[in-house]
C-alpha cells in the first residue's frame, strides 16, 4: 500500500536504461506522496452527497482534502521530476512542452500536466490517494498506452431526471451510451465540493446516469487533426438513447447535464467540461423494466438503420414534443414528425386530406371502420394544427376530434401516441432488399395502401 508520509528526498533518481512505464511507477509514488500530504492539510468542509435506500440522496459537510492545494504543491516541486524527461524523449520524441489538440481541447504536455493527469483519475476512481501497486501500475500502463496510440479516453456522466429502472441495474445502448446507478463519489464530485451553489443543480435528480467513454485521437503541435466535435458525439449518442426510449413508451427521458472529464490519464492533465441541462419540465417518472430492455435495443437498431424516409428526424421530433412544456408547442413537434412520415414527396396540395388518408390506410389490414376513425382523428388534428398556428389558442378552448372534444393538452397527448404508432407501423414493414426494387416500392407506398395492394 502507499502511505502517504514526510518526504526526506530532495530528488527523485531514475535509471537511465528505464522504460516509461518503470520510469512513471517511482515518480507516480513521489508526486502521489506529495499531493495527499497538501490536499490533506488543505482540506476543508465539503458537501457530499450519500444515498439512503428509503428517502434518496441525503447530503451532509465531511472535512475532505482539497486536490487544487495539493497540485499547486506539486507544481512547486516539478523540477525533482525531470529525470522523467529523458524516458519521455525516447519514447515520444517532441511530446514534452508540445502542444496536444483535440476537437477544441488544446493544452501543453508537460511533466505536471502527466503526473497531474495520472493523481486525479486515481482520486476520481477511488476517492482516495491512498491505493496498491496494481492500481498505479494500471494507470501508468494507460498513459504509456494514451501516448503510444496517441489517443484520449474520454468519459461522460449525465444524471437522468426522474427515471426509474426495474428488474436490472443496467442497460447498454448498441452505440456503447449505458444506463447505471450514480455512484456516490460522482453524485459529490457533480453536486457536491467546495462549491455547491454553482452545480447545474442543488443535488442529484435521480439515481441513475447515461455513462460512457469516448476515444479520440489528438494531434501534436500543428499537425493535421480530423474535424470531430467531442460535445456533439456524447449530446448525438445520449439523444439517441432518449428518443429510442420515448419512441418505446411514452413520457420523458431528460439528462440534467452532463459532466465530461478524463476517463483515462491523459498527457494533458485534467479536464471538467460540462454540456447545459435542457429545460425543467414538471415531473413526470419515466419507468424502464427488464422486460422493455431486449424491446429496446431491438427499437435501437430498426430507427439507427431505417431504410423509411425520415423516421430518425420523425423520432427526434417525437422526443422534442414530449420534452415540451407548453402543449401547443408539443401539438406542433408531434404533427411535424408524422407530417414527414405520412406526407413524404413535394405535392403540397390537398395536405390535410392526404395527411388523414395515408394515416387511416397505414393498418391496411384495419376493418373500414376502424380505418374511417383513423381518417377523421388525423383530419381533425391536421385542423387543430392548422388553427393554432395561425390564430393561437385559449387556454379554456376545446377542440373537436372525431366524436370527442379535447382540451389542448389532450390533443397533443394524442398526436404523440399517433407519431409513436406510427413509428411502429413503419419500422414493422418488410422493405425490400434490392436497392431499385425498394425506390419503386417506397414510391408506389402509399398509393398501393389506397386499393388494398400492400
Amino acid at each position: 500500500m502507499l502511505v502517504v508520509d514526510a518526504l526526506h528526498d530532495s530528488r527523485i533518481i531514475f535509471s537511465v536504461r528505464a522504460n516509461l512505464s518503470s520510469a512513471l511507477l517511482p515518480a507516480l509514488k513521489q508526486a502521489l506522496i506529495i499531493v495527499a500530504a497538501k490536499s490533506q492539510a488543505g482540506g476543508s468542509p465539503q458537501l457530499v452527497w450519500k444515498l439512503q435506500s428509503a428517502s434518496g440522496w441525503a447530503g451532509s459537510y465531511e472535512h475532505r482534502p482539497e486536490i487544487v492545494w495539493g497540485f499547486c504543491e506539486l507544481m512547486d516541486q516539478i523540477q525533482r521530476f525531470n529525470g522523467l524527461t529523458d524516458a519521455f524523449e525516447r519514447e515520444m520524441p517532441g511530446l514534452l512542452n508540445s502542444t496536444v489538440r483535440i476537437d477544441s481541447i488544446s493544452a501543453k504536455c508537460t511533466i505536471y500536466t502527466i503526473l497531474t493527469g495520472l493523481i486525479s483519475t486515481i482520486w476520481h476512481r477511488h476517492d482516495t490517494f491512498i491505493v496498491n501497486d496494481s492500481v498505479l501500475g494500471e494507470v501508468v500502463e494507460e498513459l504509456v498506452h494514451s501516448i503510444r496510440t496517441r489517443t484520449i479516453t474520454f468519459g461522460y456522466i449525465a444524471p437522468i431526471r426522474d427515471f426509474r429502472l426495474r428488474g436490472t441495474d443496467n442497460v447498454t445502448f448498441p452505440n456503447g451510451v449505458r444506463i447505471q446507478r450514480l455512484r456516490e463519489n460522482e453524485a459529490t464530485r457533480l453536486y457536491g465540493g467546495l462549491f455547491p451553489v454553482f452545480k447545474t443543480s442543488f443535488h442529484p435528480p435521480g439515481q441513475f446516469a447515461f455513462t460512457g467513454e469516448i476515444e479520440q485521437h489528438f494531434a501534436i503541435g500543428d499537425e493535421p487533426l480530423p474535424p470531430a466535435s467531442l460535445r456533439a458525439l456524447v449530446s448525438a449518442g445520449i439523444g439517441t438513447a432518449e428518443e429510442v426510449m420515448m419512441s418505446h413508451k411514452a413520457g420523458r427521458v431528460l439528462h440534467d447535464w452532463i459532466s465530461i472529464s478524463f476517463a483515462k490519464p491523459s498527457p494533458t492533465g485534467t479536464l471538467n467540461m460540462a454540456i447545459d441541462a435542457g429545460p425543467r419540465p414538471a415531473k413526470d417518472v419515466y419507468e424502464l423494466t427488464e422486460a422493455d430492455v431486449p424491446q429496446i435495443f431491438d427499437r435501437f437498431k430498426s430507427i439507427t438503420t431505417a431504410e423509411f424516409p425520415a423516421l430518425s428526424t420523425a423520432c427526434q421530433r417525437l422526443a422534442d414534443s414530449e420534452r415540451r412544456t407548453n402543449a401547443v408547442d408539443a401539438l406542433m413537434d408531434a404533427v411535424v414528425g408524422l407530417e414527414m412520415l405520412l406526407l413524404g414527396g413535394r405535392d403540397r396540395e390537398g395536405l390535410r386530406f392526404r395527411f388523414a388518408l395515408n394515416y387511416a390506410t397505414l393498418q391496411s389490414d384495419a376493418s373500414p371502420t376502424t380505418r374511417r376513425a383513423r381518417f377523421h382523428t388525423a383530419f381533425d388534428i391536421y385542423k387543430v394544427r392548422s388553427q393554432v398556428v395561425h390564430a393561437g389558442v385559449l387556454p379554456d378552448k376545446v377542440f373537436k376530434i372525431a366524436d370527442e372534444r379535447l382540451a389542448i393538452g389532450d390533443v397533443a397527448t394524442m398526436a404523440k401516441e399517433m407519431l409513436r404508432t406510427t413509428i411502429d407501423a413503419l419500422l414493422a414493414l418488410q422493405v425490400p432488399a434490392g436497392a431499385g426494387e425498394r425506390e419503386v416500392w417506397f414510391d408506389n407506398f402509399w398509393e398501393t395502401g389506397y386499393f388494398g395492394l400492400r
